[in-house]
């Protein structure tokens, strides 16, 4: 069986919050994500709870079973008659078992229907040196803060000599330090 994409085999998704938004935006945003949230997780625990139910009630049934093979065997339990025991020469099975399906199978996320519409009054906020250091607080940025000079500046012994002509050349004298 061809093994579908991590993307295809989500049931459910969520919208992500913009970082740079008003306020009154963001605050539309969250609300409509709760609002998605709250659907999708009742809806996983009423498929939740439809499984438990199912397999609730095939187990009620083996235990019914299971009840009345025992009631059978204490009945002949003790008897000193010769008993026959007739056994079909097939397990009891089905010729087929049945496929396992996922409790999310079928499932649609309410997410592709027509979100509404809201009518934001504010404006936005000016960029300003206040504004840049509050991103700054919720969005760290790593500046390099080495000047350019020392990235510059040569490491070591400097470069190598041209008249270099064996790699027992590149030892210093006397030392074992590698140019």
């Amino acid at each position: 069986m061809p093994q579908k994409s991590s993307v295809e085999s989500q049931a459910y998704s969520l919208p992500l919050i913009q970082p740079d938004l008003r306020r009154e935006e963001a605050i539309e945003q969250i609300t409509d994500t709760l609002q998605h949230l709250q659907s999708v997780s009742n809806d996983i625990f009423s498929r939740i709870l439809q499984r438990v139910e199912t397999n609730k009630s095939q187990l009620q049934r083996i235990n019914n079973r299971l009840s009345l093979a025992q009631a059978k065997i204490q009945r002949i339990k003790g008897s000193k008659k010769a008993i026959k025991v007739f056994s079909s020469a097939k397990y009891p099975a089905p010729e087929r078992l049945q496929e396992y399906t996922s409790i999310f199978s079928g499932a649609e996320d309410g997410q592709l229907e027509r979100k509404p519409c809201y009518k934001i009054q504010s404006k936005h906020r000016p960029l300003d040196e206040e504004a840049l250091l509050e991103k700054l607080k919720y969005f760290p940025v790593y500046v390099n803060t080495r000047g350019q000079e020392e990235d510059r500046a040569e490491e070591g012994l400097g470069s190598l000599p041209r008249n270099i002509n064996s790699v027992s050349s590149l030892l210093l004298f006397n030392t074992t330090e590698n140019l």
